[in-house]
């Protein structure tokens, strides 16, 4: 199918799982030359109901599915999929959205902002075990950047969140933001990076953060570490930002439950993450 004309995103979605759209072509996770490759759509019943709106708040990128969840419900949820007692990244996600955008900790819809949130994967179909490797990933996002930059353009978002390098360097090869994750991953230690992009590709102008993304993996081992969580810097920095909330009880609520960094990775992780969020939810939250 021809991408060059502007398509609702209903018919994006339907053409790209079945690898019919011109940017699958030659994609090595395609279903087309690819079989057991999960593959997941933004949940309607907690996010955004995309089949009858052209417009978003928030439009949030994870990776590629993975075969975990979305493999078995075909959703891409923060809700739905944190059922699943494995779904690390969902649980952490829908926390961190609880916590700093919903600002309730067990209610991600209050105020309705998850209700206007669409979610995607920056590698549209998760892999066989026979093409799960480097190689074919790279190519795999070489061909989703086209399609991601169709989803954007056809939803149009306030705020974007690019969570995790794969995320980022396909906004940054589709000409949205100006660096790639090698670039501003240093930057990270103060919080989640920003660009303010003015009409691009003559949508509204909008907001993107970049941050890391939730996965056990990388909030256990990567963020844990002393050279990411500072428990000087970083807890200095949650307070800050924490001052300037004028309901601050669903974060308190979040530092609560995860207590103790000094003996807890999870919980060093999360707070290094927190502090990310805390810069994305209060601009989630300015346009509704």
């Amino acid at each position: 199918m021809d991408d060059r004309q502007k398509m609702k995103i209903s018919e994006i979605l339907k053409n790209a799982e079945t690898g019919s759209l011109c940017g699958c072509n030659g994609c090595p996770w395609s279903p087309v030359n690819d079989s057991g490759g999960g593959f997941g759509v933004s949940c309607r019943v907690h996010g955004v109901d995309w089949v009858n709106t052209s417009k978003v708040n928030s439009f949030y990128i994870a990776e590629d599915p993975a075969n975990t969840t979305p493999h078995k419900t075909g959703r891409l949820c923060a809700v739905d999929n944190a059922v699943n007692a494995s779904d690390y990244t969902a649980q952490h996600h829908l926390r961190l959205w609880n916590a700093t955008v919903s600002m309730q900790d067990d209610t991600p819809d209050a105020g309705g902002y998850l209700k206007q949130n669409y979610w995607t994967n920056a590698i549209m179909h998760g892999a066989a075990k026979n093409t799960n490797n480097r190689k074919y990933k790279k190519e795999a996002q070489e061909h989703c950047t086209k399609i991601l930059a169709l989803q954007l353009e056809a939803l149009n978002p306030n705020v974007i969140i690019a969570s995790g390098e794969t995320a980022v360097n396909s906004l940054h090869k589709i000409g949205l933001i100006n660096y790639k994750w090698s670039d501003i991953n240093y930057r990270f230690a103060e919080g989640a990076y920003q660009e303010d992009i003015k009409q691009w590709r003559n949508m509204n102008d909008l907001t993107v953060f970049c941050t890391y993304h939730t996965s056990k993996g990388v909030v256990n081992r990567t963020l844990s570490r002393p050279n990411r969580y500072d428990s000087i810097k970083t807890e200095a920095l949650i307070q800050k930002k924490l001052e300037k909330l004028d309901d601050k009880a669903s974060v308190e609520q979040f530092l609560l439950f995860y207590g103790n960094p000094e003996k807890d990775a999870t919980a060093r992780g999360m707070r290094y993450l927190l502090n990310h969020w805390l810069d994305m939810g209060p601009v989630i939250r300015s346009y509704l």
